[in-house]
């Protein structure tokens, strides 16, 4: 089976934003896709779509070559409903008449980031939003799919997003961060012990003002990090959805005890995070080997 999540062409900027229609420009995008799909030869008679005029018309543009295609709204698919996982996508069309582990194609017409999120659902996988009228399509038996294991077959059109450089320039203030974080930390330490009968007030002015200025400086790297992000790059790293079961024992247990499971499963990697995160972090990352086997008798909070 094949799935093609496709995000909606552009749009007329109105209000409200589910009666806008696709932009002469939105329009061109979808007919270059419906191109580049046949040249790929992609052909599907079910197109499911969001109820918003532009992704309706986007489908409508998509399906217009293949006379038996068939184009089904959902709500599912559409932003702000309460209905959105893979289960609430599959029941829906059973209530349409379709039985969507027995079709060969569909194509799902949508919106970001519920179209990243439902590719994450079945690849296990992320990856940046998708542009206006840009496919990706995920390929696998019915049951792969809904275990997470879809394989990605193409992409179109080819867009890098230019991701390696944005990589690297993320880094390069990673490593700005951590190396002032080593710094700082030390002369806290230094200002902070000693005799307490003298300078007391004075160190520990010193002390506020010089996290202080570190906490500023982290926060304006993040702030211009974000800022200088192509539209909508981070937008996939917002979604408020629970983190998917991981493969093997973790994915069995939960298919087979539900919810409950994730939540206790969820509990446990908090409190470890917050048991083990300031001695990972602080001792390995900054201040090197050397610091950590110095504190390697330290025992982690109960």
């Amino acid at each position: 089976m094949e799935i093609l999540l496709i995000r909606h062409g552009d749009r007329h900027r109105t209000s409200p934003d589910e009666q806008a229609s696709l932009s002469d420009a939105g329009r061109k995008q979808a007919t270059e896709l419906a191109t580049s799909l046949k040249k790929l030869e992609f052909n599907c008679n079910v197109f499911l779509t969001s109820k918003y005029v532009h992704a309706a018309e986007t489908a409508s543009i998509l399906a217009a070559a293949n006379p038996v295609a068939r184009i089904h709204e959902m709500s599912a698919l559409t932003p702000h409903s309460t209905k959105e996982t893979l289960d609430d996508i599959t029941s829906e069309a059973k209530e349409k008449g379709l039985v969507l582990p027995e079709l060969g194609s569909v194509v799902v017409t949508g919106h970001e980031p519920r179209l990243g999120q439902l590719f994450t659902r079945l690849t296990s996988t992320r990856t940046r939003p998708l542009e206006n009228c840009e496919a990706i399509c995920v390929s696998g038996t019915w049951k792969e799919l809904f275990r997470g294991r879809g394989t990605v077959v193409f992409r179109t059109p080819v867009d890098s997003h230019d991701s390696e450089s944005l990589a690297e320039k993320i880094h390069r203030k990673m490593e700005v961060s951590v190396f002032l974080a080593a710094l700082t930390i030390p002369a806290l330490i230094e200002i902070i012990k000693g005799e307490t009968s003298t300078m007391l007030l004075s160190r520990g002015i010193s002390a506020f003002f010089l996290t202080l200025s570190l906490s500023l400086y982290v926060a304006a790297v993040y702030i211009y990090d974000e800022l200088s992000m192509p539209e909508g790059f981070w937008l996939a790293s917002r979604s408020r959805r629970a983190p998917l079961p991981r493969r093997g024992r973790f994915a069995t247990n939960y298919l087979r005890f539900g919810p409950m499971y994730q939540k206790a499963a969820q509990e446990l990697i908090e409190r470890q995070v917050r048991t083990h995160r300031f001695s990972r972090v602080l001792f390995v990352k900054l201040g090197g080997s050397s610091v950590a086997a110095k504190c390697s008798h330290l025992q982690p909070m109960v």
